[in-house]
């Protein structure tokens, strides 16, 4: 008597069947994956950045303002730039250069402290890269406050 196979026989070798095509499709697109998608943005709201570190680092900045002069006002918009620059980098926000994190930080800021921090960084630019370039006390007071308000907007300062 030989024996008849039921449908939950033809159930198991279809699934086998199935998952084989499917393996074999997976390791094909293996190389694909990926293309054509950006990375993504933002959202980093969740990761963690040491708070301790950013207020001590805040807490010199503001002391090198205090010490007053032309060369202590351009070294604390500097460090306030580079402040932020590392915190987005801690946050996992892509991009090769500060402006490129800058930008893909954006949707997670407000417009205006978004629009402020920009134009502190050109400042920061400008005080790097130009000879003999200058900054006047409030113009510093304006970008360390938007330094300090996209610190807070980020979570990174309290």
């Amino acid at each position: 008597m030989a024996r008849k196979p039921s449908s939950k026989d033809d159930s198991i070798e279809v699934k086998l069947v199935l998952g084989l095509v499917r393996g074999l499709a997976w390791l094909i697109m293996l190389p694909f994956r990926g293309l054509g998608q950006s990375k993504p943005k933002a959202g980093r709201s969740g990761v963690a950045v040491d708070t301790q570190e950013v207020a001590r680092r805040w807490s010199d900045i503001q002391t090198t303002v205090g010490l007053g002069g032309v060369t202590h006002f351009g070294s604390a918009v500097v460090s306030a730039d580079k402040l932020l620059d590392y915190v987005l980098r801690q946050k996992g926000y892509a991009g090769e250069t500060m402006g490129d994190r800058l930008k893909n930080a954006k949707d997670d800021v407000s417009p205006a402290v978004y629009h402020n921090v920009w134009q502190a960084h050109k400042l920061r630019n400008q005080l790097v890269h130009e000879v003999g370039s200058e900054v006047l006390s409030f113009q510093v007071k304006e970008a360390l406050q938007s330094y300090e308000q996209m610190l807070r907007e980020l979570g990174a300062l309290r």
